[in-house]
């Protein structure tokens, strides 16, 4: 015969997945299994939150495009505000910006460094 789980435990887990934990760290939480923690909350009509979309995320694309037409790297833009590179570049094509190729970039990194730094290179 399954245990029977308290249901103050029930409660708690239904909180935390609420407040956008998943079962798997929920359970772990309150000490249930996460396959049991998720089957209780379905019962109830508690899910994980959807995923978010990519355009969720708020990005001043205005300094986005800025940043990278004035030399900032993808990746240094994407660092900048805390994201993946992979989000500034579709923003950027959202907003019309054609990438730089490799060979242009690399351009770009070279023309920025001064004659110290090129010789280390």
């Amino acid at each position: 015969m399954p245990r029977k789980i308290d249901s103050r435990l029930i409660d708690n887990a239904a909180s935390l997945v609420l407040n956008g934990m998943t079962f798997q760290d929920a359970g772990k939480q309150v000490g249930v299994h996460p396959i049991t923690i998720s089957k209780l909350l379905k019962k109830k009509g508690i899910g994980p939150p959807p995923p978010r979309a990519h355009n969720e995320i708020k990005l001043p694309i205005d300094d986005i495009k800025s940043m990278y037409e004035s030399g900032k790297s993808e990746n240094a833009v994407a660092k900048y505000f805390g994201t993946d590179r992979g989000t500034i570049r579709k923003r950027l094509i959202e907003a019309g910006v054609k990438p730089r190729s490799h060979s242009e970039a690399e351009k770009l990194k070279w023309s920025q460094m001064d004659k110290d730094t090129r010789a280390n290179q």
